[in-house]
Formats: C-alpha cells, structure tokens, sequence
C-alpha cells in the first residue's frame, strides 16, 4: 500500500517535514510541475492519520496557510 499527497511544488518539502515531527516521515519529489509526499508502507500511512488525530489537524489546513 501506499498514498500520494498532491500540493504545489514549493509545499512538498515542509509537509514532508511536518509529518516526519509525527513519526510519519515521507518522501518528497516534483512531477509534473506538482509536488507529490509519499508514504510506501501501511505502516507510514496508519502513522500519518493517527498523527493528525492526535493533534486535531486536517491534509487541507496542513497544504494551506502554514
């Protein structure tokens, strides 16, 4: 299993970042003029979602207005 995260390219470094506080950590690349977090493994995904229930954040809030 894995997820994709699509935002603008000038976010995907700092989510990366910002998950990687949760325990989540990701990769990070430019396609298609788009940047893309990815997590390969159950393991990372389960980690992400429980890590924004901990601190009662959403994908959007994160991708928006940091």
């Amino acid at each position: 299993m894995h997820m994709e995260l699509v935002l603008a390219p000038e976010d995907a470094p700092e989510l990366a970042a910002r998950v990687a506080g949760i325990g989540a950590p990701a990769s990070w690349r430019i396609r298609r003029g788009r940047g893309v977090v990815t997590w390969k493994s159950i393991d990372g995904v389960l980690t992400l979602f429980a890590g924004w229930a901990r601190v009662g954040e959403c994908p959007g809030a994160w991708s928006r207005g940091w």
